[in-house]
């Protein structure tokens, strides 16, 4: 059996659990100052810890977890290898993030040593291997939101056999509801607990969360939709304790397996129902992409409200969306006018239209 690619935290060497740990310890007076790590988000401190279980396994499988203090074991070597090895697993950009940060953990485990090298090498990675807008997905938030009605529809008219075909059913269809028309990042989704971060009171339903609890470190408030309310008390009274089988806990979504559903778990499930559903996987990302492209083509004058939608701090990712959505229309008009005037006999002005729209799109 082959070793697992991360290396989970209980089965870390001593040496790195308590070095980890220095990274959050809070100081005790004004003379002591607290650990690099304690200004770190709950999001971004799970996203480290396992992106240093990447780092540790590929130490241990490659035999090079030995005794060495943590950061001595960060040379230009080991990074190189490391780089490596992910590039024969995944894309260039996934690998790039990798170097980041371990780069950003190499601060924080010896903020006094020199690692130039590896910013720059991280750096280096980054600019070879640019984020880039995903291609426009043939499916609509609105038919995603349909979808998930109609899913919920479904799940409600399966017989009660007592297992967990019917609530799963159910907890999914509302999951991608909430999520496509609150299209969170995955980490805070997966995240919400009841009565911390999904409150009702005299104000009605609303998501609420702290700055802890997403990465723009802001706070923000969105009420819960209102055609998800009724769906939403179905599953909180019957569905819900139905996956938890009488354990506790504070999550909004459970699993089959009686707990919290899992990031890897939702990351997994999200993946397979849509590429069920829509014939195309969508991944976390692309629900907001769907609704900030939605956002501008449905509705372009109101493009500002994209980053209350999505978060955002500021108006730059929702103007890409725009752009791209404007580009999406013009092409087609522009297809559409080539077509009439072929079919009209025009060719000369076919030829010449035809070429300047490649010269101007491609």
């Amino acid at each position: 059996m082959s070793a697992p690619l991360i290396m989970k935290w209980n089965f870390w060497p001593k040496a790195d659990r308590d070095a980890w740990a220095a990274l959050f310890r809070q100081g005790e007076d004004h003379f002591d100052e607290d650990g690099a790590g304690c200004d770190w988000a709950d999001g971004t401190r799970s996203k480290f810890e396992q992106a240093y279980g990447h780092w540790l396994s590929f130490l241990d499988r490659n035999r090079q977890l030995d005794d060495r203090a943590p950061a001595d074991r960060i040379s230009i070597e080991t990074v190189w290898l490391f780089k490596q090895e992910m590039e024969a697993r995944i894309s260039g950009r996934s690998t790039a993030d990798r170097v980041k940060d371990l780069y950003v953990i190499a601060t924080a485990l010896d903020p006094d040593r020199d690692w130039t090298w590896l910013k720059n090498a991280s750096n280096r990675l980054l600019q070879l291997h640019p984020h880039e807008l995903n291609p426009r997905r043939s499916v609509t938030a609105a038919e995603i939101a349909a979808w998930a009605d109609a899913e919920m529809t479904a799940a409600l008219s399966m017989p009660d056999t007592g297992g967990w075909e019917r609530p799963i059913r159910f907890r999914d269809g509302l999951m991608v509801g909430l999520l496509i028309a609150r299209p969170l990042r995955l980490r805070t989704f997966v995240a919400i607990e009841i009565g911390r971060h999904l409150v009702t009171d005299e104000n009605g339903t609303r998501l609420i969360f702290q700055p802890d609890d997403i990465k723009d470190r802001k706070p923000h408030e969105w009420s819960f939709p209102d055609h998800l309310l009724d769906p939403l008390e179905r599953y909180l009274t019957e569905f819900r304790p139905a996956l938890l089988r009488g354990n506790e806990s504070k999550a909004l979504w459970a699993s089959r397996t009686g707990g919290p559903l899992s990031y890897a778990g939702l990351q997994e499930n999200l993946a397979n129902i849509t590429a069920r559903a829509f014939g195309e996987t969508l991944r976390p990302h692309a629900f907001r992409d769907i609704a900030a492209t939605s956002i501008a083509e449905e509705d372009p004058l109101h493009v500002a409200i994209t980053p209350g939608v999505l978060g955002h701090s500021t108006l730059q990712m929702a103007q890409k969306h725009y752009n791209r959505a404007s580009s999406v229309k013009a092409s087609a008009a522009w297809q559409d006018l080539i077509y009439e005037r072929r079919r009209a006999g025009r060719t000369n002005c076919r030829k010449k239209r035809d070429s300047h729209f490649r010269g101007k799109v491609e």
